[in-house]
């Protein structure tokens, strides 16, 4: 986020992408296996998978 200039847009509490990345990452850790159980039964995911390849 930082590459792209990204700022707080909540001009009553600002804060930094260091400081919403630091808060939003054990969310994201926490809901990993979930996603990824979904993001493996979606017919939709096997065709972005190949389009990277």
């Amino acid at each position: 986020m930082k590459d792209t200039g990204a700022v707080s847009t909540d001009y009553q509490s600002p804060e930094s992408v260091d400081d919403l990345c630091d808060k939003t990452t054990p969310y994201a850790e926490n809901w990993k296996a979930t996603v990824d159980e979904i993001w493996a039964d979606n017919p939709k995911s096997k065709v972005v998978t190949e389009r990277k390849r």
